[in-house]
């Protein structure tokens, strides 16, 4: 994979190379969005991490263990080592996991981002918070950036309840609501649901999966490309929908990657899966319905200068990332010279 650059943006690969390399706080390098976002931006950047139950060892990079709720670890952290930019991946994402531990959810998705925030204003540095498209309800066909976010989830809800504080309270941010990402983690025993897909299918074991949530799937590769993309370019103050161009179910997914991986179709069946509603909600889900969290992309691809793939397109980088020989494709929007992803 490589990259081109022209002359627009600032703080250019080149240009990191020859200057101090700005620092990047990461709460959560030990989850699976954290940990690549890591081993992705550490060939740029100084990349610091941190843990609470899960150490990982990433080569280059400093992790330390800390816990999200207390506010003098925190400000211990920004303190020591002045990051310019602080992304928040602590979390709990699974929209079941959410719903049997709303507790938890509130605490990882949201109270641990509003801890974040008070010292990233002290100490001057920009907050990227990763969102989800499931701060929405799923039943609209497209989803804007404004459009007010009411989710019917505790998943969504807390990541809704974030986004609002941050908004409201925070005067050098970044918020990312984006699709499903998958990709292979840093932890072997921390499996990731792409990994166990993977390993079923070339096991030859039988696949269950859902045919009732609709959502984009990117590779989680292209969430490091738009961050290091806003840091260049030096975008804040601003919130953004990330998604593929289309919209699929997790059983329509696993079909797409079989193909492309030449994998066996046939192992691969739907399977029911009850949709986790808060009772509160003021939308009840109807028996037997769809639920579609398709997201407008259309700021992110003008202000970002890209052209997001779709959900075969990704995969087809994914297969030439992980050796295949599939050599999709482009990342460019206008001038392919500028920005392009190999």
């Amino acid at each position: 994979m490589s990259q081109k650059k022209g002359n627009e943006g600032q703080g250019g690969s080149d240009e990191i190379s020859q200057g101090p390399k700005k620092t990047i706080l990461i709460f959560g390098i030990s989850s699976f969005v954290g940990s690549n976002l890591a081993e992705y931006l550490k060939k740029d950047y100084r990349v610091i991490g941190t843990y609470k139950n899960n150490p990982v060892e990433i080569e280059g990079i400093l992790t330390f263990p800390l816990d999200i709720l207390s506010q003098e670890a925190i400000q211990l952290a920004l303190a020591s080592f002045l990051p310019e930019i602080t992304i928040y991946c602590v979390g709990l994402s699974s929209l079941e996991a959410c719903h049997a531990n709303e507790g938890e959810a509130n605490i990882l998705n949201a109270t641990g981002a509003f801890n974040v925030v008070g010292f990233t204003e002290r100490y001057k540095s920009r907050l990227i918070y990763i969102s989800s498209a499931y701060v929405f309800a799923g039943e609209r066909i497209m989803y804007q950036e404004e459009d007010m976010a009411i989710s019917n989830s505790s998943y969504g809800k807390s990541k809704a309840s974030a986004e609002f504080f941050i908004q409201k309270t925070c005067l050098n941010y970044l918020i990312l609501r984006c699709c499903d990402f998958y990709g292979r983690g840093l932890l072997e025993e921390r499996a990731t649901w792409f990994e166990i897909l993977q390993k079923k299918l070339f096991e030859g074991i039988d696949v269950g999966l859902d045919d009732s949530i609709k959502v984009g799937f990117l590779d989680v590769i292209y969430l490091a490309m738009i961050i290091k993309i806003s840091i260049e370019k030096d975008i804040h103050n601003k919130l953004f929908h990330i998604s593929s161009t289309d919209i699929m179910s997790g059983y329509e997914f696993a079909l797409q990657y079989a193909k492309l991986f030449d994998e066996n179709e046939t192992l691969i069946a739907k399977k029911f899966r009850p949709f986790p509603n808060i009772e509160s909600s003021m939308i009840q889900p109807r028996f037997g319905q769809d639920f579609e969290y398709q997201i407008e992309i259309e700021n992110a691809q003008s202000v970002f200068n890209v052209k997001m793939p779709s959900i075969s397109e990704s995969l087809a980088l994914t297969k030439y990332l992980l050796g295949g020989t599939e050599k999709k494709n482009s990342f460019s929007k206008r001038d392919r010279s500028e920005i392009e992803f190999i």
